[in-house]
């Protein structure tokens, strides 16, 4: 959708698009109208299954990568939301890996490593002398990566990990809906810690 308006116009764009989402509340018609931040295309609907889980991941993910400019995280998120209402599984899956990876990568501040190793980065992580990760959590840490590593493995065997593009199965929606909620939570975590340790 391309609309070339001034604010006036958009104000009373976002107003209608405010109202619309009202009806599909009411009439619990199970989507939402979302702004991105794509040039070419400004606003998605997004599937709702869950409203809790809509509201506390998916929208709050979008708005903490936003509001901290997560730029190319923000677009993988983005990008796997629209593969996922489109019923491209496998690609959603790889997309919220992608996004999961990138907040790690600068968090860390390292730009050159796989998701395993940006989890043991995570680990060593200190801000402003305090750790990432707490010290109590040392003897939980090889849980903490486990559970962490659920998304890469999900990517594995149900996305399309690097060199399988030209071979991809059939994935049923629950893994790709599994990989969406499991990466806005992890992305929530991790930018909402970095912040406290920040400020």
């Amino acid at each position: 959708m391309y609309i070339k308006a001034g604010y006036y116009e958009w104000a009373k764009l976002r107003e209608t698009i405010k109202d619309l989402n009202d009806i599909f509340s009411m009439d619990k018609i199970g989507c939402e109208i979302v702004e991105t931040h794509f040039e070419d295309l400004k606003y998605i609907i997004i599937r709702i299954d869950s409203k809790y889980l809509h509201n506390e991941v998916i929208k709050k993910t979008l708005t903490l990568l936003y509001g901290n400019s997560f730029k190319a995280a923000l677009n993988e998120f983005e990008n796997a939301l629209e593969k996922y209402n489109k019923k491209e599984c496998p690609e959603a899956i790889t997309y919220a890996n992608s996004a999961f990876e990138s907040v790690m990568k600068m968090i860390v501040d390292k730009d050159n490593l796989d998701g395993g190793k940006l989890i043991a980065e995570l680990k060593k992580l200190e801000i402003r002398g305090a750790k990432f990760l707490p010290s109590h959590y040392e003897n939980f840490g090889i849980e903490i990566k486990k559970l962490l590593n659920c998304l890469p493995i999900t990517r594995n065997e149900k996305g399309i990990p690097h060199g399988k593009r030209s071979k991809i199965e059939l994935v049923d929606k629950s893994f790709a809906e599994f990989a969406l909620y499991l990466s806005g939570s992890f992305i929530v975590f991790l930018i909402k810690r970095s912040e406290e340790l920040k400020n």
